[in-house]
C-alpha cells in the first residue's frame, strides 16, 4: 500500500504552520530578515536531554532556545512579557495538545536578535508557556524554540553532533561525495519531510525530519499495521499502556507499540537497527538517529545530506525501566504510560498510579525534580541500572526497585 495519502492528513493535523503565521494581520511576519557577519558562522549548541540548544541574545542578554526544524518559532509567555513584546491573538489558527484539546495561539514579533554573529529581524514567533510548573518541558529550562519559519531562511546548514556544533551558511549547503544525498519535501506548517520505504506493499511513507524530537522514529499505527499484515515485523512487539489496553495495532486511543525495525530505506539510503514507535502523532525522524550523521541542508535543492560520524544507535542499546511518568491535575506525578511486559514488578503497576517518591526525590515537595530525574536519565553518559519507587493506589502505597532492560538485545 502507498501511504503518500496520509500526509495531507498528518499537515491539517498539525499544530499550527509558518505559511499560515504569514497571511495573519500580523504583516510583520513577512518581513523576516536574516544579515550574516559573514560567509559562514558555526555555533556550539549544547546537546540537554537529546536536544540541540542554542545561546542567542536578545537586546544584549543570552536566552536558551531550541533548534527546531519541526516546529514554528515560539518564545516563552514570560520572555515576551519582560521584552514587551506586544502579543496579538491569531484568531484564525489554533494549537492542539497531546489530549486533543486545542487553543487559540498568540503571537508576537522579535524586532532583533543576534546568533553568533547572525542577525534575525522582525522574527514571526508562537508565544507559550514554555515551562510550566508541571511541564516536562520544563525539564530542559527554554526561553524559546528556533523553528522551520526561521531555519527555512538559512541557505546552507550543517549539524555535526560528534562536535555538537552547527554551521550556517549565506549560500546553499554543498554536500561531500561521501554523503548520501536524500531528497525532502517542503510542505507548509511542516519541517522538511522524507520518504520511508519498507517493502513494495508498504512505501512512500511521509516523516517528518525534526531536530525538536529527542527520540528516533515515530510512524503512525496505520503504517504498523500494513508492516504487520506484510509479515516485516520480525522482532517482538511491545505495547505501551496509557488509558487504555487493547490488542495488537488496533486504533484505540492513546496507544502506542515499540518494535525493531531493520531493511527500511530513508529513499535510498538503507537503514538498520531502528526502534519505532507506532502511535497517534505525527511521524517524526529525531536526534536519536540523526546523531548518527553528521547532517546538512540545503533548501535550494531540497536535499539533505547523511555522513556517519562513528556514533552508531543500535537497537540493541535501547533501554527503559518501562514506567513513563506524566502529570495529573488531581494527583500530581502519575504513571503516564506504561510497558508491562518489560519485568515482573512492572505487573504490580497500573496506568494512573500515583508517584509519591523517586530515589530520594519526594514528589509532593519536588514534581518537576522528579518527573526530570526519570527523563534526562535516559541521556546520561552514566545510566542509572536501579531506580526505586514508592507508588499509591487507592490511599496504599508500595514500593519497587525497576531494573533497567534492553528489549532488543540478543539474549545469551
Amino acid at each position: 500500500m502507498d501511504l503518500t495519502q496520509l500526509l495531507p492528513l498528518f499537515l491539517m493535523i498539525f499544530s499550527f504552520s509558518a505559511a499560515s503565521l504569514a497571511k495573519t494581520e500580523l504583516s510583520t511576519y513577512q518581513r523576516t530578515d536574516i544579515q550574516f557577519s559573514q560567509a559562514s558562522i558555526t555555533s556550539e549548541f549544547e546537546f540537554d536531554n537529546g536536544l540541540p540548544i542554542v545561546n542567542l541574545s536578545i537586546q544584549g542578554k543570552h536566552y536558551r532556545f531550541l533548534f527546531d526544524t519541526g516546529a514554528i518559532s515560539t518564545i516563552d509567555l514570560k520572555l515576551a512579557q519582560q521584552l514587551n513584546l506586544p502579543v496579538q491573538a491569531l484568531p484564525h489558527l489554533k494549537a492542539m495538545d497531546a489530549n486533543g484539546e486545542t487553543s487559540n495561539i498568540q503571537g508576537a514579533v522579535i524586532p532583533s536578535l543576534n546568533w553568533n554573529g547572525l542577525t534575525i529581524n522582525n522574527l514571526g514567533v508562537a508565544v507559550f508557556d514554555l515551562n510550566p510548573a508541571n511541564g516536562l518541558f520544563s525539564c530542559i529550562k527554554l526561553d524559546g524554540i528556533l523553528g522551520y519559519n526561521l531555519i527555512s531562511l538559512l541557505p546552507g546548514i550543517k549539524i555535526d553532533y560528534q562536535q555538537r556544533q552547527l554551521t550556517l551558511s549565506s549560500r546553499p549547503q554543498t554536500f561531500a561525495k561521501d554523503a548520501a544525498v536524500i531528497p525532502i519535501e517542503l510542505k507548509a506548517g511542516s519541517g522538511p519531510i522524507l520518504r520511508l520505504h519498507f517493502n513494495q506493499a508498504v512505501k512512500n511513507v511521509p516523516v517528518i525530519l525534526d531536530t525538536g524530537k529527542n527520540a528516533g522514529l515515530s510512524l503512525p499505527i496505520r503504517v504498523g499495521q500494513e508492516l504487520k499484515r506484510t509479515e516485516h515485523l520480525a522482532y517482538p512487539v511491545y505495547p505501551v499502556f496509557s488509558q487504555e489496553n487493547s490488542a495488537l495495532f488496533t486504533q484505540q486511543a492513546n496507544q502506542s507499540f515499540l518494535t525493531r525495525i531493520d531493511n527500511v530505506y530513508l529513499s535510498h539510503f538503507k537503514i538498520d537497527n531502528m526502534v519505532v514507535d507506532f502511535n497517534q502523532g505525527m511521524p517524526l525522524l529525531g536526534n536519536d538517529f540523526l546523531r548518527q550523521y553528521t547532517v546538512s541542508i540545503n533548501w535550494q535543492q531540497r536535499r539533505i545530506g547523511l555522513i556517519p560520524n562513528g556514533e552508531a544507535r543500535h537497537a540493541e542499546d535501547w533501554s527503559t525501566f518501562g514506567l513513563y511518568p506524566t502529570f495529573d491535575a488531581a494527583q500530581g506525578v502519575v504513571v503516564g504510560r506504561l510497558l508491562p511486559t518489560v519485568s515482573k514488578a512492572m505487573k504490580q503497576i497500573r496506568v494512573g498510579d500515583k508517584i509519591v517518591q523517586v530515589e530520594n526525590n519526594d514528589t509532593s515537595t519536588n514534581p518537576l525534580e522528579s518527573v526530570c530525574f526519570m527523563s534526562q536519565n535516559k541521556y546520561k553518559a552514566k545510566q542509572n541500572p536501579t531506580i526505586n519507587l514508592t507508588l499509591e493506589r487507592n490511599h496504599q502505597q508500595y514500593q519497587l526497585t525497576l531494573e533497567r532492560k534492553y528489549l532488543f538485545r540478543h539474549q545469551g
